[in-house]
């Protein structure tokens, strides 16, 4: 029987306030946000700030696996509010003390946005990732990967406060989660969310050592953003995925604006025109086609050229006028 690794992140007060790319509230927390809390819980659980010798192998098998399920509660958009946060210049404030000048640190202030989202009902978000039968490296690493997903606190902003279990359910057991279902789904631009790969762990690695070293005797050096992860779109087992298109814009023959165009009352005529367009010499003969199965194809006709019209019997393309349906 199958069975699954479970991480459960509770959240303390139904909370949570990290945001995506852009600035958006995001839901469900990326699997990315519960790798790196990891990765700074396994740092404290074996105090090891550097090297991470006992828990690197690990999290490395944690990165490589594939793009967890996830099981959450539905969450609505809180009411957005605006904190005033002082900035850090407090060398600015004393330097104008020393001078004799009035100075204060609330007249350096930065408006920040704050929009948590609101878990409704349940408090808990599940990350559910395959195991294969007898996986002797997850038995090796189940211990003390246990022990450290248990050390984590925070997932998302400092006031976003949790507790973290680890587990191995059934097949079974994971089904009978509360909680909608986001799946993995790839191709799909919806609700991106970032998943660790192979390598997160060495770029966190690196970036905490460049975040030890930013101030130096030569001058401040800025720590470079996370750049090793993937993007992936989970979508509620509801959504259908979003099918391939492709768009076109009709032009006038001179290619200097659009032609005034109905598509509503001219739908027919446009299909008339990509079944034309499809039936053209330089399609047929990219696509290595005879003239043969062109005709019966693209134009549907199955009898030889210059006899009576025989329909086709049997696959063809069917070039069908419908309307665009948009979220819009």
């Amino acid at each position: 029987m199958s069975s699954h690794l479970c991480i459960t992140i509770r959240f303390h007060d139904g909370l949570f306030h990290g945001r995506r790319d852009g600035g958006e509230p995001e839901w469900p927390p990326s699997p990315l946000r519960v790798f790196q809390a990891l990765v700074a819980a396994a740092a404290a659980q074996t105090n090891e700030r550097n090297s991470l010798a006992q828990a690197g192998p690990m999290l490395r098998w944690l990165e490589a696996q594939p793009a967890p399920l996830i099981a959450a509660p539905s969450a609505r958009r809180g009411e957005k509010y605006r904190l005033y946060v002082p900035d850090n210049v407090g060398d600015l404030v004393a330097r104008s003390w020393r001078k004799g000048n009035p100075g204060s640190i609330a007249d350096y202030r930065s408006e920040k946005d704050v929009q948590p989202m609101r878990l409704e009902g349940e408090d808990a978000v599940h990350y559910l990732w395959p195991l294969p039968p007898d996986d002797a490296e997850f038995a090796n690493h189940r211990p003390l990967l246990e022990s450290c997903v248990r050390a984590i606190t925070h997932l998302g902003w400092g006031v976003d406060m949790v507790v973290a279990d680890a587990s191995v359910l059934s097949e079974e057991d994971a089904e009978k989660l509360p909680g909608r279902r986001w799946q993995p789904i790839a191709g799909d631009p919806r609700n991106a969310l970032r998943v660790p790969l192979a390598g997160t762990l060495d770029d966190l690695n690196k970036r905490y050592a460049a975040f030890l070293q930013r101030a130096r005797p030569e001058g401040f050096h800025p720590v470079p953003p996370l750049s090793r992860f993937r993007v992936v779109s989970y979508l509620r087992g509801t959504e259908p995925p979003a099918l391939p298109f492709a768009a076109f814009t009709f032009l006038t023959p001179t290619a200097d604006g659009m032609r005034p165009f109905d598509p509503v009352r001219n739908g027919m005529r446009v299909a008339g025109m990509m079944r034309h367009a499809a039936g053209e010499e330089s399609v047929a003969a990219a696509l290595g086609w005879p003239d043969e199965k062109v005709r019966q194809m693209i134009h549907g006709h199955a009898e030889p050229e210059g006899a009576a019209h025989q329909p086709t019997n049997g696959p063809r393309f069917a070039f069908i006028p419908i309307p665009s349906i948009e979220p819009r």
